[in-house]
């Protein structure tokens, strides 16, 4: 998006739920494999390009690896963007905030009377792509930031918690490593989000790919005394 030619899909919410960009994607993922000779790529995805990046990593043989950062697994709708900005209005509103605490404790029900079963606006086809793709043990990365008005890395109250339901549900062959951020938000665009982010995915590139790591390094040394890897 943004400079990429083509009109934008309307409406747009439902074409990034059903991985609408994920052909796209995955066709530029192969190209790049194939003109420079790679193994594979790694893809990431921030926000709802982590929808894109997952239904493309459960296509595309030549994807490798995921790293996802604040990825959500719900269908987000006109009617979820209102709510999220209705949210932000009760965040300083004295009046707007009572109107938000009744609103969670009578989501809160339903959620209790489910008993850990997923919603019905879940995305239950980027799930399938998620339990894909771990079943074949492809790494990925998932990086979490607090979530407003939540207690701790949790789901506020009357949400499901997505992330705690996959760990449950975690095939024995995952190789999925989930890191909560703390000290920043959704964007990780401040200071400590974009350090923080820069350091797990090394680690996390250091750990499930040492030996295309290590040869990025080599060439990046003798191409000069200023390159350096950030991988």
């Amino acid at each position: 998006l943004g400079d990429s030619d083509g009109t934008i899909p309307m409406p747009m919410l439902d074409f990034v739920n059903e991985g609408g960009y994920a052909p796209y994607l995955s066709a530029a993922v192969k190209q790049l494999v194939e003109r420079f000779e790679l193994a594979g790529l790694v893809v990431v995805g921030h926000c709802a390009s982590s929808v894109t990046a997952l239904f493309t990593a459960a296509r595309a043989d030549e994807c490798k690896g995921v790293v996802l950062t604040d990825p959500y697994f719900f269908r987000v709708t006109a009617r979820t963007e209102v709510l999220r900005q209705m949210g932000r209005w009760a965040s300083w509103s004295r009046v707007g905030s009572f109107v938000r605490q009744l609103y969670v404790h009578c989501k809160h029900i339903p959620l209790l009377l489910r008993r850990g079963r997923l919603p019905k606006n879940a995305n239950w086809d980027l799930l399938a792509c998620w339990r894909n793709l771990s079943s074949k043990g492809t790494p990925i990365l998932l990086l979490k930031a607090p979530t407003l008005a939540a207690e701790g890395f949790g789901a506020r109250t009357g949400e499901f918690d997505y992330l705690a339901y996959l760990q449950a549900h975690a095939s024995p062959q995952s190789r999925t490593v989930i890191r909560y951020i703390e000290g920043t938000n959704h964007s990780f665009a401040d200071r400590v989000g974009r350090g923080v982010v820069l350091e797990e995915m090394q680690h996390w590139l250091r750990s499930f790919f040492p030996l295309a790591v290590s040869e990025s390094a080599g060439r990046d040394q003798s191409s000069g005394p200023n390159s350096q890897l950030l991988s």
